[in-house]
């Protein structure tokens, strides 16, 4: 089925090469008429026919330069498009992203209260899980090393895991299903 902008368009590029052909065919029949003209009349028609056929160069190249711009803007109005699509879809992935990140990150504090663990495991846990050591959890929480290793190993026992790797692929076999 052709819309009626097709058709439209269709008709619009018809018309153009009707007339574009009119003023070739007017343009080529005046540079003949002049030169006919300029060797065997008078000065004053060979300047009106040099006038018409100026007129008619004049035409043809508003024509070409115009479809030359009709051309232009339709590019550029499909780049726009297509940058403007690009970044909706750019947009859009990121905020799945992020609500799977959301979902994924309260999964897991529902598991830490069933497994009914303190504040302070919980952030211990998720710092291990993020892949950081032990010293680097000390670090982020500003406590001792030992206070880290205490708060991880607790985890892992009301969890019924033996390691920070049986923890993570707990979430992670979930994730990837």
């Amino acid at each position: 089925m052709v819309s009626s902008t097709q058709q439209n368009g269709e008709i619009f590029r018809v018309m153009r090469s009707i007339l574009t052909s009119a003023l070739l065919m007017i343009s080529a029949y005046q540079a003949w008429d002049f030169y006919h003209l300029a060797t065997k009349s008078t000065d004053s028609h060979a300047f009106a026919e040099a006038g018409v056929g100026a007129a008619g160069i004049m035409a043809m190249a508003w024509l070409v330069i115009r479809e030359r711009r009709r051309r232009s803007l339709q590019k550029l109005r499909a780049v726009a498009a297509s940058a403007a699509a690009r970044q909706q879809a750019m947009i859009e992935r990121d905020e799945a992203s992020i609500q799977v990140t959301r979902n994924f990150l309260q999964s897991m504090r529902i598991q830490f209260q069933l497994w009914k663990l303190t504040p302070s495991e919980m952030d211990v846990a998720t710092l291990l899980m993020k892949g950081l050591s032990v010293e680097e959890c000390a670090h982020a929480l500003q406590c001792g090393d030992t206070t880290v290793r205490e708060h991880a190993a607790s985890p892992y026992k009301k969890a019924g895991l033996a390691n920070r790797h049986q923890l993570v692929a707990y979430f992670w076999g979930d994730l990837l299903g």
